[in-house]
C-alpha cells in the first residue's frame, strides 16, 4: 500500500509539476501580449499628438493667410489688417518710451 501511495504522490507531483509550467507559460503569454498593446497605445498617443500640432499650426496658417488673400471687394478686411498693424507698431513704440523712462528715473534700484 505504501508503494502505491508513493506512486499516486509522484503522478500528483508530476501532474502539479505540468500545471504550474502550463500556468507559467500563459502568464507570460499575456504579459507579452500586455506590453505590446502597451507600446501600441504609446506609439498611437504620439503620432495624434503629432497630427493635432500640424492641424494647428495649419489652422493658425490658413487664419494668417486670410489677411492677404481676399475676394475682389472685399477692401475691409485689407483695411482692418492695416489698422491692427499700425495699433500693434504703436503699442510696440509706447513700451519703448516707457521702458526708458523707468530707465532714467533717479534713485532706482533694482
Amino acid at each position: 500500500m505504501r508503494k502505491a501511495a508513493e506512486r499516486g504522490f509522484a503522478a500528483l507531483r508530476e501532474q502539479l509539476k505540468r500545471t504550474t509550467q502550463d500556468t507559467e507559460a500563459i502568464r507570460s503569454a499575456l504579459s507579452g501580449a500586455q506590453w505590446l498593446t502597451q507600446q501600441q497605445w504609446s506609439i498611437r498617443e504620439r503620432r495624434y499628438s503629432d497630427l493635432l500640432l500640424e492641424l494647428a499650426r495649419f489652422q493658425s496658417s490658413l487664419e494668417d493667410r486670410m489677411t492677404f488673400f481676399h475676394e475682389p471687394g472685399s477692401e475691409d478686411v485689407r483695411q482692418f489688417a492695416k489698422q491692427k498693424a499700425v495699433e500693434k507698431a504703436k503699442a510696440e513704440r509706447e513700451a519703448k518710451k516707457a521702458a526708458k523712462l523707468v530707465a532714467r528715473r533717479p534713485g532706482q534700484t533694482e
